[in-house]
This record gives structure tokens, C-alpha cells and sequence, in this order.
């Protein structure tokens, strides 16, 4: 290959295999054989354990391809997670191309194995698994790769030192990450807890009853509450969240506030980068963090969020101005500026 070939683009793949045998229940067991290919008979074994995993409780992958000019090689990333572990398996068919196993498949859809004695626990799998969903979450957690910001216009007004730029843009959320968010939580991970209370006041023969609810008659019992976070959708910002999943660990670098961090970039005919900057828009009609307990009031309705929450309003988007000023020596060179979600 060429010295000449660029890195290739990180390329997110979302594959699923589900049994149609019979519907997942907690801790259930299920005899397979599968076939693994590959150089090594080491390879050849992890691969056909793989595929015993993924016939009977699904796999989540997550693919990142890159090439080495230098190398002249491409090296390929898999992080992969399954809802389930071999409990155990033998080899009934070994050759220099594949290997065939028989194998033991145990799902635990709390990911939990008790062992003998009340005092102990094993929690190899469960660490296991959390790891698994931490690392996509982790690949998924890159405000770069959820935005997408479109400048609309441009205008140029010169100043007595500098030049200054007045960029009309409008930010909005990847289609591609929102989908790949919402298959892996849905799949993978448990609901997340809200309550909600019907603002329908009720009525009798003498009249209004002030601060009395139909459902605060029949629910009076507080909702169990936890610091766990979760992710919840809506279709725009105004909406009731369509639903809320549990989120391991959470979100660490997407906007917190409602400042969402843009990075704009300006570069020379050469394409090299001269100048950088980073500017704060308002994003709440993306996306909005609650508190553990926080309620939020909707048309004939109000949710209360049992868990700290991110929410994305999916078809939304803002619109914002930047104004930026720059040196006339520098600005006389840009040819082309960039804007980009920033963390």
C-alpha cells in the first residue's frame, strides 16, 4: 500500500445475533456448538467461544479499523459484550483452519454468580460485564462524534487590528450516534426509575377539590429512589421522555450545563491549522441533566426523576451567532474554518 493512504476513519459496528429458540430468562442454561476460525489454535477457540456466546444471548461490538503507513498493516480493536458466560465446553473437532466446540451457555441477566456459602459472592462476571459496558459507553461518551454543526453563514467586518468573523451556525445531534446509544441501552443495559403523577384533578358533586389527585389517592407510597445514572429519550425538548435506561458509570465527557463547548478552527491554504479557539453555546434544547428527585412538569403531567438523568431530546437543534476577532496577519491566511463539538 501506498505511504500515501491516510488513517483509516474509526468505523463503529453494531452487529447482533439473537437465539429465536426460546425468550431470555435470568439464569438459564443452553448446550450449543459453535465453529471458530483462525491463524492460531488459541485464536481458533477464543473465536468459537465467541460465536457459542453470540448464538444464545446476543453480542454488542464495537469495531475500530486503523492503518499503519509505516507498517504497512492494519490492526483491528474489537470490544465486545455479552449478557452471558460459558460455564463450560469441549472440543470435538480440531484443525488447522477451525475448531469446533460443544459448549455450556448460562445466562445471568443480573450478571451475578452465588457460591456456596452465604458470606460470599463472586463477582468475576459482573466486573467482567460492567467492564464490557463501560468500555462502549466510554467509545460512545465523545461530544465529537454526537454533534454535528453546520455554519450557516459568514460575515466579514474588518476592525481597526483585526478582522472580525460573525458565523451563524446550528448544532445538532448525529442521527447514527443517537441510534447507536439507543439499541446499546435498550439491548444491554436495565430501566432506569421515574415516577410520573397525572395532573387530572378530580370532581364531585360539591365541586372542585383543590390539591387533590387521582393518583395521589391511589399511590401514597414514595418511590425508591437511587444516585445511579441513566439516560432518557425524548423527541423534543418540551416532550415527556419516551424512556429512561440505566447508564454504568455514566457520562463523563458530554456537556454537563448547558453550555455546550465549540471549538472553531481556522486553516491557511496548506490546510494546516493557524488558529483555534473555544466558545460556549447554550445546548439545553439538546440535552438537559437532572438531579436525583427533580421534577419536571409536561402537558397534563410531571415526572419525577428516582435517578440522576441525562436526557437527549433527539430531533432537536440550536441555532447560535459567534463573534470572533482576529489579528489581521493571522486572518489574512485563514482560507476555510472548521467548527466541531468540543469536550
Amino acid at each position: 500500500m501506498k505511504n500515501l493512504i491516510k488513517p483509516i476513519l474509526l468505523s463503529l459496528i453494531f452487529s447482533f445475533s439473537f437465539s429465536l429458540a426460546q425468550p431470555l430468562q435470568q439464569d438459564i442454561t443452553q448446550v450449543v456448538e459453535a465453529r471458530g476460525y483462525g491463524p492460531t489454535q488459541e485464536l481458533r477457540l477464543r473465536k468459537a467461544k465467541l460465536n457459542a456466546l453470540g448464538e444464545v444471548v446476543g453480542a454488542f461490538i464495537i469495531g475500530e479499523l486503523s492503518y499503519r503507513s509505516d507498517r504497512d498493516k492494519i490492526f483491528e480493536n474489537i470490544k465486545e459484550y455479552y449478557g452471558g458466560y460459558i460455564e463450560s465446553y469441549q472440543i470435538i473437532k480440531e484443525t488447522s483452519e477451525y475448531t469446533d466446540i460443544k459448549a455450556i451457555v448460562r445466562v445471568v441477566k443480573d450478571n451475578k454468580v452465588y457460591i456456596q456459602g452465604d458470606n460470599e459472592i463472586d463477582i468475576e462476571d459482573e466486573l467482567n460485564n460492567y467492564n464490557s459496558k463501560r468500555e462502549i459507553i466510554d467509545y460512545l461518551d465523545n461530544p465529537t462524534i454526537a454533534f454535528h454543526v453546520k455554519v450557516n453563514s459568514i460575515n466579514i467586518e474588518p476592525q481597526p487590528h483585526t478582522i472580525r468573523f460573525k458565523i451563524n451556525s446550528d448544532v445538532m445531534w448525529q442521527p447514527k450516534w443517537i441510534s447507536d446509544l439507543e439499541t446499546f441501552v435498550t439491548e444491554f443495559t436495565s430501566k432506569g426509575k421515574t415516577s410520573q403523577n397525572i395532573n387530572i384533578r378530580m370532581v364531585s358533586q360539591r365541586g372542585y377539590q383543590p390539591g387533590l389527585s387521582i393518583v395521589q389517592a391511589l399511590f401514597e407510597s414514595e418511590p425508591k429512589q437511587s444516585d445511579e445514572p441513566m439516560v432518557c429519550f425524548a423527541e423534543n425538548s418540551g416532550n415527556n421522555v419516551d424512556h429512561c435506561r440505566n447508564l454504568a458509570g455514566g457520562f463523563m465527557n458530554m456537556p454537563i450545563y448547558s453550555e455546550l463547548p465549540i471549538v472553531i478552527k481556522g486553516y491557511d491554504k496548506n490546510n494546516n491549522e493557524i488558529f483555534k479557539r473555544k466558545v460556549f453555546v447554550n445546548g439545553n434544547k439538546l440535552y438537559e441533566n437532572v438531579y436525583r428527585n427533580q421534577t419536571k412538569k409536561y402537558f397534563l403531567t410531571k415526572r419525577t426523576f428516582d435517578q440522576p438523568a441525562f436526557i437527549v431530546y433527539k430531533n432537536e437543534n440550536a441555532q447560535f451567532n459567534i463573534i470572533i476577532d482576529v489579528n489581521n496577519n493571522i486572518a489574512e491566511q485563514i482560507k476555510k474554518f472548521k467548527l466541531e463539538a468540543s469536550i
